[in-house]
């Protein structure tokens, strides 16, 4: 084979060719001399995810989770705790809690990067909300000495489920590409 050295069609550099002769167009000579035309350069630089898929997908899958987790108790508690008493959640709270982390979990696994970061920012509003609320059931809840482990282990337990989706989101936030 003969390697001759040739002006390349798309930028004028010298470029050399492995068959003595230039290939037959533009954009195959810009492929085979490692040279990116303004096309296929503007599409590499399109618009991209903020977030990885990996993170994205880890994030929205934990946010939903705890969202269906966090409505699944607040229906439970309620049927358990008789009306009128302390601690029993509000329909109106358990729905805005479900669909805020169902909402951040889903505009998180979107693809779309100006929403990523509102998913983000509404998910760790909605864990602050969820922790807010949980503490005050727990100190409207009354004790009950013979029961384990009590009444006051829900709200608790959703406080500390709320914080690590929180770390989870928060952390995220600084993961943009």
């Amino acid at each position: 084979m003969m390697s001759s050295a040739k002006t390349c069609a798309v930028c004028g550099t010298s470029t050399p060719f492995r068959s003595g002769r230039p290939p037959f167009s533009k954009s195959l000579a810009a492929k085979t001399s490692g040279h990116v035309t303004r096309r296929r350069r503007s599409r590499q630089l399109g618009i991209r995810a903020a977030l990885s898929e990996g993170v994205s997908l880890a994030v929205s899958q934990q946010a939903i989770a705890f969202g269906l987790c966090t409505v699944a108790e607040g229906f439970y508690t309620r049927s358990q705790i008789q009306e009128g008493r302390g601690g029993r959640p509000e329909i109106k709270t358990i729905g805005i809690t479900g669909a805020g982390f169902v909402l951040a979990g889903l505009l998180v696994g979107s693809d779309i990067g100006l929403l990523q970061p509102i998913g983000l920012i509404g998910g760790c509003v909605t864990s602050g909300y969820v922790a807010y609320n949980s503490y005050t059931r727990f100190q409207t809840v009354e004790s009950d000495p013979l029961e384990w482990p009590g009444p006051r282990a829900w709200p608790v337990g959703v406080a500390v489920g709320s914080f690590f989706v929180f770390l989870a989101l928060f952390q995220s936030l600084f993961k943009f590409q």
